[in-house]
């Protein structure tokens, strides 16, 4: 039986993630509860809880062109095989790209910078995600799950042979699954970016979207959903259970009437609102009745 974190309880100003010792079963599923968030527009969130669908994004569709993922060529003192080796690598990280989608989760709810870059100003909404129940942290049917996806942040850009041995044959672009042999290039190629963006707290969760076409599908990642927002880019939708909203914070310049409007419908759902604290440059959260 493996273990996880979890913090109950104890939270510091920046990180709210919530975290219990979890057992781990034998097929991967984590028993207890990782609480991570999503900020986003109102809009968004209204969309959300009414179609219990949340969105992944490819590379090439996120707000760093640094997240497009570079996979490493072989290594060869051959400076034939070695260019071979290159466009190899080139192809690899292309058909990676074109196959891979990324759900952003943060540790952090009260983090002002988020409130302003990602929730419309402090006009949206940060969603709690109860990632065990969305199935975020299924090693069967995500490429990365939650509890492996912390974004590592850094100056420079990974670079060199892996120094892993990888054991289990994938498919390129193709795997739905966890491989822990396989983490290091996960780590590399999809989790790694610049140290500028480390207030963030990043967390991803990548799936497989391969043979994912417009309109409602399915494959081994889940049932989903194709939506084209326009110029050719794409939002994966994967369908997860109403209880995997476990609370919704509403920022700061969002009304009474918005938020009675969004949480009328949704008894269960724990609210509360952003609030301008009066003393310090931060945030603090008050439950709304």
């Amino acid at each position: 039986m493996a273990l996880g974190w979890q913090k109950a309880g104890a939270e510091n100003e920046s990180s709210q993630e919530t975290w219990s010792l979890l057992p781990m079963s034998a097929h991967g599923q984590l028993y207890k509860v990782m609480i991570l968030y999503k900020y986003m527009s109102l809009a968004t969130a209204q969309t959300i809880l009414a179609t219990n669908r949340i969105g992944f994004s490819r590379a090439s569709f996120l707000n760093d062109p640094f997240d497009t993922p570079v996979a490493a060529p072989i290594p060869t003192s051959d400076p034939i095989e070695g260019l071979f080796a290159s466009i190899s690598a080139q192809g690899k990280s292309m058909v990676w790209e074109q196959n891979t989608a990324f759900l952003s989760l943060t540790r952090t709810i009260t983090n002002s910078l988020m409130w302003s870059h990602y929730a419309d100003s402090h006009r949206g909404v940060a969603l709690a995600i109860n990632t065990a129940t969305a199935g975020f942290l299924n090693l069967e049917t995500n490429l990365i799950p939650a509890h492996f996806g912390s974004v590592i942040y850094s100056r420079h850009r990974p670079s060199g042979p892996y120094y892993s041995s990888f054991t289990t044959p994938i498919p390129v672009g193709g795997l739905h699954r966890f491989a822990l042999d396989h983490y290091e290039k996960w780590q590399r190629m999809f989790l790694t970016k610049p140290i500028e963006w480390a207030y963030e707290e990043e967390v991803r969760v990548a799936k497989c979207v391969r043979g994912l076409k417009l309109g409602n599908g399915k494959n081994d990642s889940g049932s989903c959903t194709v939506i084209d927002l326009g110029s050719g880019r794409l939002l994966h939708c994967f369908d997860v259970p109403a209880t995997s909203i476990s609370g919704i914070y509403f920022g700061a310049r969002v009304t009474d009437i918005q938020i009675a409007e969004t949480i009328k419908g949704h008894p269960g759902l724990q609210a509360a609102r952003a609030r301008l604290d009066q003393n310090r440059f931060a945030i603090d959260l008050i439950p709304f009745n």
